[in-house]
């Protein structure tokens, strides 16, 4: 008997962020006194960007999102870091669900079984709508694991808010690690997104290689990357 109000008090506090979102747009855009264009992240479906990673001298201004993504919900920052269970959303196309490599965090983990795709990025693309409280650089962590060969079965592409696609990588073999990193036209790093201002976001993650595991994502300001103990971020309903 007590649901509406629940869910009024929801919808005001969405109002809320998306206002919030809307007045901190203005203000990134009126200091961007940098003598460059900013690219703006504002539309939710623009086509997908076909090429991969810019050189590392680009850089990307990642604006809040004025739309709520057509998401169950927001997963939102807390402690200075977003943690999300991979599986948390559905699969897409021959992205997996399984429990046989042992150790995993949450239910499970998604393994992709498809052909690679090493030249076509925008393929079982699976999205996680974020919402940070700062405007700083982020670093991503995806707890990951691959067989056999520190260079083979071992990448993903990533992009936030309608980017460029990024190759993204890790070269440990056999076991659960938070190494994950950047491949950037051969510039080799740390999985940084920079200047990523305080609002709504997506993070997409698009198939790349057969075999690679993907158990748990962490984006965070701080750095901190591995959170193996710390609860999955709340989800917030529209």
């Amino acid at each position: 008997m007590h649901r509406r109000p629940i869910q009024q008090l929801r919808h005001l506090f969405f109002f809320a962020v998306v206002t919030a979102v809307f007045l901190s747009s203005i203000v990134a855009l009126l200091r961007n006194g940098s003598g460059q264009p900013t690219q703006s992240r504002f539309a939710f479906n623009q086509p997908a960007m076909a090429n991969a990673s810019p050189s590392p001298a680009e850089a990307f201004t990642y604006l809040p999102l004025i739309m709520v993504p057509e998401a169950p919900c927001v997963y939102m920052e807390t402690d200075d870091a977003v943690v999300i269970e991979i599986e948390s959303v559905p699969a897409a196309e021959d992205w997996q669900f399984e429990t046989s490599f042992p150790s995993y965090t949450g239910n499970g983990y998604y393994v992709w079984r498809g052909p690679e795709q090493y030249g076509t990025p925008g393929i079982g693309v699976l999205t996680y709508p974020i919402s940070v409280t700062k405007s700083s650089d982020y670093q991503l962590n995806i707890r990951n694991s691959h067989p056999t060969n520190p260079s083979l079965y071992n990448d993903v592409w990533v992009r936030l808010d309608n980017g460029p696609w990024i190759k993204s990588f890790s070269n440990v073999i056999n076991a659960w690690t938070y190494d994950f990193n950047f491949d950037q036209g051969g510039n080799l790093g740390a999985a940084i997104f920079k200047n990523v201002t305080a609002g709504i976001h997506t993070i997409e993650l698009s198939a790349r290689s057969a075999g690679f595991r993907l158990d748990r994502l962490v984006f965070s300001a701080n750095g901190s990357g591995q959170l193996e103990t710390e609860p999955e971020s709340p989800c917030v309903v529209p």
